[in-house]
């Protein structure tokens, strides 16, 4: 059997085992096993769409040494993402909202 398949193999594989079974991201936790049966938490990570957006933003002047604490009103439906059907049909979802001077990605946090 050695070599022959996963679980005997020694050496790397094309695809490991449980590639392209699902098309999120899903991470498991908090695994328990009691009188033969295991329960497993699963949560989707992933978000409803795969860039973000920008909801608001707020133009303001701040003197140098200065802070300020700043209100942007953010309006429900940016908590909503649309499906690809031509219905247009909304969905909710877990969203993640970011702050900042720029988008949330390495290339805007080099520049």
């Amino acid at each position: 059997m050695k070599n022959r398949t996963y679980r005997y193999t020694e050496n790397n594989v094309l695809f490991p085992f449980g590639f392209g079974l699902n098309y999120s991201e899903v991470i498991c936790t908090e695994i328990e096993y009691s009188s033969g049966i295991a329960e497993v938490k699963a949560e989707n990570s992933e978000n409803a769409v795969p860039n973000v957006s920008l909801c608001d933003f707020k133009r303001i002047k701040l003197i140098a040494g200065k802070s300020l604490s700043v209100k942007i009103p953010v309006l429900e439906k940016a908590f909503a993402a649309v499906d690809e059907n031509v219905t247009g049909k909304r969905f909710d979802s877990r969203f993640t909202l970011y702050a900042g001077t720029h988008q949330p990605d390495p290339l805007s946090d080099e520049l």
